[in-house]
């Protein structure tokens, strides 16, 4: 196993990312995230701990769920490339819990509200049609009552 320091391995990992097509939103996201694992140790990429990574992901107690996984996920994909090009013997990550994420609730409209819209486009249709061409207008109230 290589020894190589903790911001070359980063260096190299960012290199990765670009070299694949990553945007340059996604390396600074990438940059920022792991800049919690380089506050929290100064040695050597392959004396980094489960310890560490805890400490890690413990500067972002306080903040979203959303935002400690996607600290917790940036860390992971990071280890794992590390261990991929044999600087670390395992991922101190595959130990840890992961933070979970509630699915957001659906925003959107409900049945009634969509029936209650088609129905009222629906008629602006027909009282539109109606005005056009009187022939059309015996069908309205038909078509109205059904709505209702």
């Amino acid at each position: 196993m290589e020894t190589m320091a903790l911001p070359e391995a980063m260096s190299l990992f960012l290199d990765h990312l670009r070299r694949a097509g990553h945007s340059p939103h996604t390396l600074r996201t990438y940059r920022t995230e792991l800049s919690h694992l380089l506050a929290c140790h100064d040695g050597p990429i392959g004396t980094v701990t489960i310890a560490t990574v805890r400490a890690a992901v413990a500067r972002r107690d306080g903040r979203s769920p959303a935002s400690r996984a996607r600290t917790m996920t940036a860390l992971n994909n990071f280890l794992t490339w590390v261990v991929r090009h044999d600087l670390l013997v395992t991922n101190p990550m595959e130990n840890l819990d992961r933070v979970r994420v509630m699915e957001p609730k659906p925003s959107g409209l409900e049945h009634g509200q969509i029936d209650t819209i088609l129905a009222v486009i629906s008629m602006t249709i027909c009282a539109t049609a109606c005005l056009s061409d009187s022939s059309n207008c015996a069908e309205f109230p038909r078509f109205y009552a059904e709505m209702e």
